[in-house]
């Protein structure tokens, strides 16, 4: 019952955006970079917090003093569908997501994730996956922190599986600090019991990614990987 009353709560938000999404394509070209950075925001912002909101979950966010003044990449691990609305509702900034390319097939969510340059990347297809990557490169340079999740596929539990080296590139391209994110528990949004809805974000400080020795960069994703795990409950 609580799964289907999310999924009403959610359709009746999604028409919203929609309505949202027809108002900025009418008024986008006369905004200026700022203006529509800030609308964009207002949209994730509040979009992502209501999806949290519908879920029913208790979020205990630790460590919002670690988030930087710069562009960055975020690193997290990938427990449920409401891991992106959790994020974005906590790091006050509209980063772009590094998604599964099915998401690009969803008429309204995929319209709005290419207004803040989210990224679509084929894992089946190496060649393709590449590509995706290095736009995401160039987002970062452009000032457009990015989201990834280098598992590469929710666990939908507390376990982490091991993170994929080649998502690192993101930072080590683009030369910008990597901010490591714990999410520990947010499969229980749409998984758990009643009783159990309690997740936490844990927020940790940044990897200064030109700071790093040869052999810490080449060892980056399992350093992200030992961060985030050290905070999730087991």
């Amino acid at each position: 019952m609580r799964k289907f009353n999310f999924a009403v709560k959610f359709f009746i938000y999604m028409i919203y955006i929609a309505f949202r999404k027809l108002k900025y394509n009418i008024i986008k070209s006369k905004l200026n970079v700022r203006e529509r950075e800030n609308y964009v925001f207002d949209v994730v912002n509040n979009w992502s917090k209501a999806i949290i909101k519908y879920s029913g979950l208790n979020i205990e966010v630790i460590g919002k003093e670690n988030l930087p003044n710069t562009t960055c990449l975020y690193v997290a691990n990938h427990q449920s569908q409401l891991d992106i609305p959790l994020i974005m509702a906590n790091i006050d900034e509209v980063a772009g997501a590094i998604a599964k390319k099915e998401v690009g097939s969803w008429p309204i969510v995929s319209s709005w994730m290419k207004e803040f340059d989210c990224v679509f990347i084929d894992r089946e297809n190496t060649r393709e996956g590449l590509k995706s990557i290095l736009q995401g490169v160039e987002n970062l340079k452009k000032g457009r922190s990015m989201l990834i999740f280098p598992e590469g596929t929710r666990s939908k539990s507390h376990k982490i599986n091991e993170f994929k080296k080649g998502s690192m590139k993101l930072a080590t391209k683009a030369k910008v600090p990597i901010v490591p994110i714990t999410v520990d528990g947010a499969f229980k949004g749409l998984e758990g019991t009643p009783e159990d809805l309690k997740a936490k974000i844990i927020i940790h400080p940044c990897i200064k990614v030109d700071e790093l020795t040869k052999e810490e960069e080449s060892n980056l994703a399992q350093i992200c990987e030992e961060i985030i795990s050290s905070s999730i409950k087991q």
